[in-house]
């Protein structure tokens, strides 16, 4: 065979490798996308299905039991239970609290949201606006760890 020939079969199969690679490329930026917008609909699920409509039996569906909670005064909070916490408070001391997603973006595994609530404060009937910016990290379809920020 010729030189020449050997040449065009090599070229060829450099070219099968690139468009390989391009294919894996491709598909990896595909499936990043494809769990992103999974992980979003994770979180519009948490903020309107479980905060707005008091729906907590979501908790157990959407966070994990090793959930990790990092506040913005720099305490960390373990466990699922920590939700469930929070959630009972807010509801008692703001029944009426309702939360709008102002700004959700994922990459991959990590969601940010800020989102602005309104509620009226059982205490003396003051009603009061929230702004807050979250940082949540979900694995295998659940909520495993989360950071609040107060936005002023």
């Amino acid at each position: 065979m010729s030189h020449a020939f050997y040449k065009i079969i090599f070229t060829f199969v450099i070219l099968l490798l690139i468009g390989g690679i391009v294919m894996a490329i491709n598909a990896t930026s595909h499936a990043n996308t494809s769990n992103s917008e999974s992980n979003k609909t994770i979180m519009q699920s948490y903020f309107l299905d479980m905060w707005n409509n008091k729906n907590t039996a979501l908790i157990k569906k959407l966070v994990a039991d090793n959930y990790t909670h990092h506040s913005s005064d720099g305490k960390i909070t373990h466990g699922r239970e920590h939700v469930e916490n929070v959630v009972e408070k807010v509801y008692k001391a703001f029944p009426d609290i309702h939360w709008t997603i102002k700004l959700m973006v994922a990459d991959n595994e990590m969601v940010a949201t800020y989102i602005e609530g309104d509620g009226t404060q059982v205490s003396d009937g003051k009603k009061v606006h929230f702004k807050e910016a979250f940082y949540h990290r979900i694995e295998d379809g659940k909520i495993v760890e989360g950071w609040a920020l107060p936005v002023k």
